[in-house]
């Protein structure tokens, strides 16, 4: 079994809804019968996700996120955390994931919280806006 696999196994075992992304991408792969709609198709059966991984294994792997699993915050560049902290929230103790321009904080679903690309931003010189991203039920990670 791969490395690959085994992680969308353990999300599985969280009951986290997994998809298969295609290779080095963040796209879902497009599968008529075994992923037809993209992350809605996203699931925490084994059998599914073996089946996916045997036919595609070097897919990255999808979490759904949302009510059926978690919200997520996405913090990206250095001042994303400083931009939680002004807005005056503060940064939970929580299951973080490192990202290439920054991490991501699995957080219990909220719905409170809005979907999208840049819902706090920073004023910054920084090469990649410094942001704060968020996703809901209909996005993954």
């Amino acid at each position: 079994m791969s490395a690959i696999l085994d992680a969308a196994l353990a999300y599985t075992a969280k009951h986290w809804p997994v998809l298969a992304l295609s290779p080095g991408s963040k796209v879902p792969l497009k599968d008529e019968k075994l992923q037809p709609n993209g992350a809605l198709s996203a699931s925490v059966d084994s059998v599914h996700i073996r089946e996916l991984w045997e036919l595609y294994p070097l897919a990255n792997v999808g979490i759904a996120t949302g009510e059926a699993s978690f919200t997520a915050i996405d913090l990206d560049g250095p001042h994303a955390p400083a931009l939680l902290k002004e807005a005056g929230l503060s940064r939970p103790k929580t299951h973080t994931v490192k990202t290439p321009h920054g991490e991501h904080l699995y957080v219990k679903y909220d719905p409170a919280i809005p979907q999208g690309a840049g819902f706090l931003t920073a004023d910054c010189a920084c090469v990649k806006k410094c942001a704060v991203d968020s996703r809901q039920t209909g996005g993954y990670v």
